[in-house]
């Protein structure tokens, strides 16, 4: 009751155009505990110098490599951030170790390291496991003495902290509803404080300032049509932060003394259930508040803040309200406001239901049908952002995690290139107008262009807005697993490739009891996806997963499954999933 009774004086005073004043949230009694029963000591930052050559192990090993592409290898770059004032490592050398792992990478975080702290002193370098990035379980990097071609021996210390380069799974601001939470990807970056950018939403007892995203830089959109995802960490790497893309996505930020920064997301704590509507409109069953502009990680912002220049006070009405949080929700005055029409005439554009499906005869709704099947609604979220959500229905699904295997029978150039109605969000190595490559029968690829090697090739987007399809299969969480062993060969998969695929979509089936899962039938994946290869494939593979969650089981006509083709000559192979 506190928490509301603060937030609706805290709603009540914020106006459009001005950022609140917010007091400094406390530390709770088991928190100021958890900080004081931590070993401590003082710290003298300095500017970030290089110290050491970078190093490159073999993966998960401190054995240094001899040969191998960068990415099959471990590698380290070593910086020295500071010195320790106090405490049992008094003058030592804070050291801060940018890390890549070895292995195939995919997608925008492949050429950003993470970071790993340790101190130096005299001869022994210590890990600092509380203010390093929490790495995998499994991953034997703890274990491993990077140092060891310098001399140095290695130790970790557990106990001994930096409060402010810990590494939080959430914060809180001045009130029980605004909870911040760590990412699950890049939590950490390196950059500095852009003033142009954001503003402050609160401060923090620990990682002080809390910074945000201003709201007329937000990209106020339902989708981006262009394929320009990737924002999250835009531009950021080894050499730090360097667009407007690093903090435009609507996140929030904690800046620290050693030139990272943090980012945190925060998750409406409302959901379109718990609405009672005022209107006669017909809901949709799921509504997005994201930016979406590519798949998982690659939104375009991590909320769909509307600026005050796009919608002010007086378009708004009311057409709802939050039930037990007195939230009111908002709509739209004028039905040819610029939201309503941007976003109805960019699905118009795109919507493809009788292209991909003329069996099923779904048809394009009007621009009256569209308004009255509640396209968007707003609602004012505990910072004072208004925040949109958007229909599902009228979203594209996306390509995720898609690869491309290339199988020539002799070593020889390969150019790959989808149609423009495919908009790449997302590619490793880089896409440009295609890919220009050399393969081997063995699946190896070298990209001229940078030198690198990959074991395919990786692109993340999305084409055409059309539904999912009616059959397929209704698959229980616990059963994915054995569902996708014993599907995934029936398609065309061999034992790598099979488990290349559950590796990457096995993660995506934890938040739901059952799954209505059905695969696109290579004829359809040919027209949402247009692939030109040259020189032509004997046996191209296509392996399209659409996938839909369900609260409960349904009943559905079962999926047909084609049979397998048998692989001649120059083969190439594609899996991917949609994400809706």
């Amino acid at each position: 009751m506190l928490s509301l009774g603060g937030y609706f004086i805290y709603k009540n005073t914020l106006t459009p155009n001005q950022p609140p004043v917010v007091p400094t949230p406390q530390l709770s009694d088991n928190e100021t505990k958890k900080q004081t029963d931590k070993e401590t000591a003082g710290i003298s930052y300095s500017k970030r110098e290089k110290i050491l050559e970078i190093v490159r192990l073999q993966s998960n090993s401190d054995i240094e490599a001899t040969s191998g592409d960068d990415w099959e290898l471990d590698i380290y770059d070593f910086y020295k951030i500071g010195t320790i004032t106090s405490g049992k490592y008094k003058d030592g050398d804070l050291l801060l170790v940018l890390f890549k792992a070895g292995g195939p990478c995919k997608g925008a975080s492949c050429d950003k390291p993470i970071h790993i702290r340790y101190v130096k002193n005299g001869n022994i370098v210590t890990l600092l496991p509380k203010i390093s990035y929490p790495l995998p379980i499994g991953n034997g990097t703890s274990k491993v003495n990077p140092f060891k071609k310098f001399g140095f021996s290695l130790a970790a210390d557990s106990n001994f902290t930096i409060p402010i380069l810990e590494y939080p799974k959430e914060i809180q601001g001045v009130n029980q509803r605004q909870i911040l939470k760590a990412p699950e990807y890049l939590m950490e970056e390196d950059g500095g404080f852009d003033q142009s950018l954001l503003y402050k939403i609160f401060t923090h007892p620990i990682y002080g300032d809390i910074y945000t995203t201003k709201a007329e830089f937000s990209p106020s959109r339902s989708f981006e049509p262009e394929g320009q995802g990737g924002a999250f960490g835009s531009g950021s790497g080894t050499g730090g932060c360097r667009d407007a893309g690093c903090f435009t996505t609507n996140q929030f930020f904690a800046f620290r003394p050693d030139g990272t920064f943090l980012k945190f997301n925060y998750s409406p704590d409302i959901s379109v259930k718990e609405i009672t509507w005022t209107d006669s409109k017909k809901t949709g069953e799921v509504y997005e508040s994201k930016t979406v502009a590519g798949c998982s990680r690659q939104e375009l912002d991590d909320n769909s803040v509307v600026a005050p220049s796009l919608v002010s006070d007086t378009d708004l009405i009311s057409i709802g309200n939050v039930n037990n949080k007195g939230d009111t929700i908002y709509g739209l005055k004028d039905q040819n406001h610029k939201l309503y029409t941007e976003f109805y005439n960019t699905y118009k554009e795109y919507y493809a239901g009788p292209y991909i499906y003329p069996e099923e005869k779904r048809q394009t709704k009007s621009l009256n049908e569209f308004i009255n099947s509640r396209p968007i609604f707003l609602w004012r979220d505990p910072f004072g952002r208004l925040i949109r959500f958007n229909n599902e229905e009228f979203l594209p699904p996306f390509a995720c995690e898609p690869i491309i295997y290339l199988y020539p029978k002799t070593e020889q150039s390969v150019s790959v290139a989808f149609d423009k109605i495919v908009k790449i969000s997302d590619s490793t190595p880089d896409y440009r107008n295609g890919w220009n490559v050399i393969a081997d029968p063995t699946g190896k690829i070298i990209n001229p262009s940078d030198g690198k090697s990959y074991p395919y090739l990786f692109y993340e987007g999305w084409s055409l807005i059309f539904p999912i399809q009616s059959k397929g299969f209704v698959v229980k969480q616990s059963e994915v697993s054995n569902f996708l062993t014993e599907t995934l060969p029936k398609l065309g998969l061999n034992v790598t490739e099979k488990a290349d695929f559950m590796e990457a979509w096995l993660p995506y089936f934890f938040d739901s009891p059952y799954y209505f899962i059905t695969f696109l039938d290579q004829s359809v994946i040919d027209k949402i996806a247009p692939l030109q290869i040259s020189p032509k494939p004997d046996t191209i593979i296509r392996v399209l997963m659409d996938i839909k969650p369900l609260e409960k089981p349904v009943v559905v006509e079962e999926q047909k499954l084609k049979q397998t083709l048998q692989r001649k000559g120059f083969t190439v192979v594609e899996w991917g999933g949609l994400k809706r």
